[in-house]
């Protein structure tokens, strides 16, 4: 299966700032799990367009290449980009899982990059919030921790929509993707706020778009 490479820049073979800042940020997730693991992490941001899906993406991508089976779930039921991204079918998935109570096993896709599997979005629902509230969704999330090492949720913005609010009480961590000039930093202080106030575990935040020659990396990782 093919992919779109331009967006899995950790793929490519050479050196790339943003490359090994995503190992960096890989190293830093490994210390933070020393006293309490974690097997899941929710990946989010104030608005769309901030790059949350291609940093879950990259993430989900380094984590896999340490030998780890990496389970990647796009759990954005509103503008689903990982099946995009990974050139997979957008259905079956996700949705398909919790509304016909299958096994995960029977809707995940595999990718070209070892140990990676890949759960899309699946048929958009009239009804996201209830959907990923229901009991199936819990069902279908304890089932992808026993068929990996680590799960990677890409999830929808935390400000329009409660999605993510409500995701973060089902994973180990939460990453937050702020992008500089992106949006104003009331959003990203009010998201960051929202996901504090349901005492969700954040794990950093990670500084998208940077230029290279700020800070000797395009992606930083900060507390």
């Amino acid at each position: 299966m093919p992919f779109a490479k331009s967006q899995l820049i950790t793929l490519e073979r050479k050196p790339h700032f943003a490359d090994e800042s995503f190992r960096s940020i890989r190293t830093q997730i490994d210390f933070l799990a020393v006293p309490s693991p974690i097997k899941s992490i929710l990946v989010t941001s104030a608005v769309a367009e901030s790059g949350k899906s291609f940093v879950a993406a990259n993430l989900a991508t380094v984590m896999a290449q340490t030998g780890r089976k990496v389970i990647l779930v796009d759990a954005d039921l509103r503008r689903p980009r990982l099946h995009a991204i990974f050139s997979c079918p957008q259905t079956p998935g996700f949705t398909t899982a919790i509304s016909k109570k299958l096994p995960i096993t029977n809707v995940l896709h595999e990718t070209p990059i070892p140990n990676l599997k890949i759960l899309p979005s699946g048929p958009l629902p009239p009804n996201p919030v209830e959907l990923l509230a229901s009991p199936p969704a819990h069902d279908a999330l304890q089932q992808l921790s026993q068929q990996a090492d680590l799960i990677v949720l890409d999830t929808s913005p935390a400000i329009a929509v409660t999605d993510a609010i409500l995701l973060s009480h089902m994973v180990d961590g939460v990453l937050y993707i702020l992008r500089p000039g992106h949006n104003s930093r009331k959003l990203d202080r009010r998201a960051i706020e929202l996901l504090t106030q349901v005492h969700a575990r954040l794990l950093g935040v990670i500084v998208n778009g940077m230029r290279a020659d700020d800070e000797a990396s395009d992606y930083a990782m900060s507390y």
